[in-house]
């Protein structure tokens, strides 16, 4: 039973006879009328699991899938059964009250790998839950940026200026944090922003090594790893060509992104995955914008923002759509990404507050 996406996606809904899915409209410099019928438009529209999401060849990924156990055994067999000479493994997790998580291999786009991912998605789905201390942690590839510190620099300045709107997307199909996110993804802008001259006298320098000293820096190793984006995972910083390693426990040569929170939605996976890999990509891009992130991180800085979880869940309108079209180069990653930190406009300091849907899910 496989997966159906549209042939032709643009006729799915009016959105995409507004803004074509192709086309690289500059979203923000709308006029304030078109923008608020964009916004109602994208209000309207579902997500929907895209065949592939044309990423780069050498881009690779690998995803943790925590789940509460109901029919571990079950779980364990599905999984076995169907994926494991694929590279996919079931695992406990201790941060969880009696749960565990699947892992999946080293991922690169194509249809066969999302066609796996919800197949995985539904077995969870069947035989287990989600409570309220799930995560859903990503890793990247960190050749993508490679030794090049002005790279790493970018990406540095990139999340801190964007942290808020990056965490409230990635809470998913919520509209708040999961419990305990600070106990295990804290976010890190305020650090980065404590180290930001280090970090641009970094960038000068000809390799990595002691750029990642600052972006690592602070706290104990074990306190280092439950960031919202770890670094720990450059066991050689010499060895950035090398692709990701994800062996069970073994993990290297990656970047985790440990704040989104768990979910067995695989649209919201894939939508996940997007957003951050074109953070990557944008900060080593030539079109790498330092006027506008340096001025809307001074803007955050003055706004109180950084790090401050409940601020996290607000809705920052300006600077999403900014960031939309500073990473991505087409109309349709656009509207995902909008739609999904949008949602339906909802807010709440509550933890773990659930959004009404907003994907849609077809099998065929």
């Amino acid at each position: 039973m496989g997966y159906l996406v549209s042939d032709n996606i643009e006729n799915n809904n009016e959105i995409f006879k507004f803004l074509y899915a192709t086309s690289n409209d500059i979203l923000s410099k709308m006029s304030n009328s078109d923008r608020l019928y964009m916004l109602s438009l994208i209000k309207k529209y579902y997500l929907e699991l895209r065949n592939k999401l044309e990423l780069s060849s050498d881009v690779t990924f690998g995803l943790e899938l925590e789940f509460e156990e109901c029919n571990r055994n079950i779980i364990d067999k599905e999984i076995e059964k169907n994926f494991y000479s694929k590279g996919w493994r079931v695992k406990d997790d201790g941060s969880l009250i009696n749960g565990g998580e699947v892992i999946s291999p080293r991922l690169s786009d194509s249809d066969d790998i999302w066609i796996d991912l919800r197949r995985v998605c539904d077995i969870l789905d069947k035989n287990s839950f989600l409570m309220d201390n799930t995560g859903g942690h990503i890793h990247i590839g960190m050749h993508i940026l490679g030794n090049n510190p002005k790279y790493w620099g970018n990406f540095a300045k990139l999340w801190m200026t964007y942290e808020n709107v990056i965490f409230r997307f990635l809470y998913g199909e919520y509209i708040s944090a999961r419990k305990g996110i600070l106990e295990q993804a804290r976010p890190i802008s305020s650090d980065l922003i404590k180290n930001l001259d280090r970090i641009n006298d970094r960038a000068k320098k000809i390799n990595a090594y002691q750029m990642f000293k600052v972006l690592d820096a602070g706290d104990n190793f074990k306190e280092r790893r439950k960031r919202a984006v770890n670094f720990t995972n450059a066991d050689e910083l010499s060895s950035y060509q090398y692709d990701m390693i994800l062996d069970g426990d073994k993990v290297k040569n990656t970047i985790e992104f440990r704040s989104p929170n768990g979910t067995l939605n695989p649209v919201i996976w894939q939508n996940n995955v997007n957003l951050l890999v074109h953070l990557f990509m944008y900060a080593k891009s030539d079109r790498f914008n330092e006027d506008i992130i340096n001025t809307r991180m001074l803007q955050i800085i003055d706004s109180k923002i950084p790090s401050n979880l409940r601020m996290y869940s607000r809705i920052y309108v300006d600077q999403a759509i900014e960031l939309a079209d500073l990473i991505f180069d087409n109309n349709l990653d656009k509207v995902y990404f909008l739609r999904q930190y949008f949602k339906f406009g909802m807010v709440s300091n509550e933890p773990l507050v659930k959004s009404e849907n907003f994907t849609r899910i077809k099998y065929k």
